[in-house]
């Protein structure tokens, strides 16, 4: 995995679109088996999908 980066659309139920520095070589839209939740406490992160 690479970066810390917020989710800014969804685009469909599967696919989110990230906030990706511009240098960054790749496309900016993920399906979710791709992204890992952060969890700040550095415990894993109950996987659920994030609300719209």
């Amino acid at each position: 995995y690479e970066g810390l980066f917020t989710i800014i659309k969804k685009i469909v139920k599967l696919a989110y679109k990230l906030d990706q520095p511009l240098d960054f070589k790749v496309h900016p839209v993920f399906n979710v088996c791709n992204l890992k939740p952060f969890c700040a406490n550095g415990e894993d992160a109950e996987m659920s999908t994030p609300q719209q």
